[in-house]
């Protein structure tokens, strides 16, 4: 009959509990668990391997989160989370984690997993790390700023409404970033986000449309609903076609945000077709919104 086990150490007990089950093996030979022991909780599964050297050690499937956290240890104690994994952590995103970036001041081989384990070699002043429920990790204003190349205005617009952050905190956080791949984008959304989008996704509107070859608009015009009149931003009067275009929400009051919505109920009451593109959308995807107006025109004018 196999001898049982000996107890694990109370430094590798207290290591398990701190870090939800997980346990690195140099933290376990640290603690004096031997190795042979280690192999034969793997070896009778009492014990899983979830990444090169980083345990499970209690039953089930390890979460997101502890995913993240198994990353975190297995890139060591120097490391940081960054990025969408960050947010995830700090619980200011629910999107599904599909990739777990580090920073890390070593090169290191990265295993093929899934979710992805993505390493950086960057080094990231201590000002932008927070300690967070055990790991260290990116900011918030400074993983949505690494971000924001990748999943644009939105993702800071719903940043600020929520009040995680400000426009100036995201702002400094691409400054201590510096120069680099992402960094003119990252400047531009900023550049807007302080002020002039909305002004600024007209003048982007009104050269496509004349980059198009689109006539027949007339910008900021009046239109007489009823006893009132509107104006709109594009308006194709002979078709009733009108053209909206949206700055960033956070810069809108409630008040403001219900007017607009109440002036585009009565432009459609009165039977217009309305349009609304935002300030990225203009920058980014001109043509498409283009084909889109341009689509409106042939068809109200069939």
């Amino acid at each position: 009959m196999p001898r049982p086990a000996p107890p694990l150490p109370s430094r590798a007990a207290d290591h398990i509990r701190r870090q939800c089950g997980l346990l690195t093996r140099s933290q376990a030979l640290g603690a004096g668990v031997p190795a042979w022991q280690i192999e034969g909780f793997l070896r009778r599964e009492q014990w899983s391997r979830v990444l090169p050297s980083v345990y499970l050690t209690n039953p089930g499937k390890l979460d997101d989160l502890g995913f993240i956290r198994a990353a975190q240890l297995w890139a060591g104690p120097d490391s940081i989370v960054t990025g969408a994994a960050a947010l995830f952590w700090q619980r200011r995103s629910d999107a599904p984690l599909d990739r777990v970036d580090l920073a890390t001041p070593n090169r290191l081989r990265v295993p093929e997993l899934k979710p992805r384990i993505v390493a950086h070699r960057q080094r990231i002043h201590d000002f932008w790390i927070a300690y967070w429920n055990g790991i260290r990790v990116a900011r918030t204003e400074f993983a949505i700023a690494q971000l924001l190349p990748v999943q644009g205005p939105e993702l800071l617009d719903n940043a600020v409404r929520r009040r995680w952050v400000s426009v100036e905190m995201v702002l400094e956080a691409h400054r201590a970033l510096g120069v680099g791949r992402g960094s003119v984008a990252r400047a531009q959304i900023l550049r807007a986000a302080e002020g002039g989008a909305e002004s600024e996704a007209e003048r982007l509107l009104h050269r496509a449309l004349r980059d198009a070859g689109i006539t027949g608009w007339v910008a900021n015009a009046p239109v007489r609903l009823g006893l009132t009149n509107r104006v709109g931003d594009i308006v194709f009067p002979g078709i009733k076609l009108l053209v909206e275009v949206d700055g960033f929400a956070f810069h809108t009051s409630h008040e403001r945000f219900a007017a607009d919505r109440a002036r585009q109920n009565e432009f459609a009451i009165a039977g217009w077709t309305v349009l609304r593109f935002t300030w990225w959308q203009l920058r980014q995807e001109p043509d498409r919104a283009v084909r889109e107006i341009r689509a409106a025109i042939q068809q109200l004018s069939g």
